[in-house]
C-alpha cells in the first residue's frame, strides 16, 4: 500500500477562522417578478395596487393579459424592495376574493 500524500490542497481549502454573520431572508432588498391569476373585474386592479402600495411596494412594470374568459393574468416587476414589505403585501393579495392564485414570486437580478 502507497503512502497518503499530505500535501494541503490550497485550492480545496478555506482560510476564514471567523463565522461569517447572515442576514435573515426579510431584510433583502431586491426587485421581485410577481405573476398572480385573478378574476377579470372592475376594480381588481385597484384593490392589488393599494394593497402594494399600502405594504410599501412600488410597481416598475405592469403587464395584463387575458388568461381564460372571465379570469386575467398580471405581472408585476418591483422596484428595489424588502422582502418583508413584499411578503406582506402578497399575503394580502392571496386573501382577495378576486385572486385566483399567486403563481410566481421571484427575485429580479440585474434587471436593466
Amino acid at each position: 500500500a502507497s503512502e497518503i500524500d499530505k500535501t494541503p490542497n490550497y485550492l480545496m481549502s478555506c482560510k476564514h477562522h471567523e463565522m461569517a454573520k447572515l442576514d435573515a431572508i426579510d431584510r433583502i432588498i431586491s426587485r421581485y417578478y410577481l405573476r398572480i391569476l385573478t378574476q377579470d373585474q372592475p376594480g381588481v386592479l385597484g384593490h392589488i395596487g393599494d394593497i402594494l402600495g399600502e405594504c410599501g411596494v412600488s410597481v416598475h412594470t405592469l403587464i395584463q393579459q387575458k388568461e381564460l374568459p372571465g379570469d386575467a393574468e398580471l405581472v408585476f416587476i418591483s422596484h428595489p424592495v424588502l422582502e418583508a414589505k413584499l411578503k406582506q403585501a402578497v399575503e394580502s393579495i392571496e386573501h382577495l376574493e378576486t385572486t385566483n392564485s399567486v403563481c410566481s414570486v421571484i427575485r429580479v437580478e440585474n434587471f436593466e
